[in-house]
């Protein structure tokens, strides 16, 4: 099936067929150097054609001779580079005649002001709101920005936006909005990744699953924290109260969601076991066969009767029993 491309081609064919047969030559006339602003150089933006045609020019924009050299240096483009990119369109036999100079320069501009400026208010908008996060070194990464934007806009008329919650790391939708006059203009999207770089907790040692915290299973590293899909730990007070949730291997980065509050009494525990009758008590010991916290009832086996009994968590660890 054919292109709309295609369809186009065919119908320039028969008009500048139908020109030549009124003695009208279609020629191209390169110039010798020339300035684009674009990402790429099209054969329309390197010559002109004589005599004016609008239907030809629509076809040469559409014409890819390459990328453009980095902003402020240039390029050279020949002739023959345009006769080939001429041929690949099916253009070559509407254009007998190229004249001009065999290679035209071709300079690529300085980066427009108005994208200048919406680096500026993006970064300044990023800046204001990682303040909010002392002790985080980061850096802004554009991922996804518009190839043209509506201007010259002046210097304090651009309004940052957030498309949903500002994470502080990671991934962000913003929204520039161009005000003229306090009105909105437009609005522009652009996708940025805020990298972010934290002095976080790292294991120096394999923790393995409901393993007790210590301070010598960690030691403190910057490492980068833009992906990570939990809150990275800093620092951790109380550690010995902690466990691991899950296997922890040696040289991973200690989040919120691997570690959790350890219970008073662990399972395989030995732990003072209280048994009272009455005014009667005795004092023993026991294995803790599940774990628990305070006011929890848990079984625990007797060390010295080996018998499975019921009994409850004081505040001290011990485990009271009362027949």
């Amino acid at each position: 099936m054919m292109s709309y491309y295609h369809y186009f081609v065919l119908f320039l064919c028969s008009t500048l067929s139908f020109a030549q047969a009124q003695g009208k030559t279609v020629t191209l006339k390169l110039k010798p150097e020339t300035t684009v602003v674009g990402p790429q150089i099209t054969a329309f933006e390197i010559c002109t054609i004589e005599p004016p045609s609008k239907k030809l020019a629509r076809a040469l924009k559409k014409v890819v001779l390459g990328r453009a050299a980095p902003p402020g240096e240039a390029k050279d483009i020949t002739r023959n580079q345009l006769r080939l990119q001429l041929r690949h369109a099916g253009l070559a036999e509407l254009i007998p005649a190229i004249t001009g100079p065999r290679v035209v320069r071709v300079k690529t501009a300085q980066r427009d002001i108005t994208r200048i400026r919406i680096d500026e208010a993006i970064a300044r908008w990023v800046r204001k709101k990682m303040d909010d996060y002392p002790g985080v070194e980061w850096k802004l990464e554009y991922k996804r920005v518009p190839e043209s934007f509506p201007g010259p806009v002046g210097a304090f008329s651009l309004a940052v936006k957030t498309r949903g919650t500002f994470k502080g790391r990671g991934y962000h939708l913003l929204e520039v909005r161009v005000m003229k006059d306090g009105i909105l203009s437009t609005k522009i999207p652009v996708a940025v990744v805020i990298h972010t770089y934290e002095n976080v907790l790292v294991a120096t040692q394999r923790i393995n699953r409901r393993q007790r915290l210590q301070e010598t299973c960690f030691r403190k590293e910057l490492q980068e924290t833009t992906f990570s899909a939990h809150e990275p730990l800093r620092t951790l007070p109380d550690m010995g109260a902690f466990q691991a949730r899950v296997i922890i291997p040696a040289g991973k980065m200690l989040t919120s969601a691997m570690i959790e509050k350890a219970p008073l009494v662990a399972r395989g525990q030995r732990v003072e076991l209280l048994i009272s009758a009455g005014a009667v008590a005795l004092r023993t010991y026991a294995m803790a066969q599940e774990p628990g916290n305070a006011n929890d009832w848990i079984r625990v086996w007797a060390l010295d009767t080996r018998r499975v009994l019921k009994g409850k968590i004081t505040q001290n660890g011990s485990v009271h029993v009362g027949l």
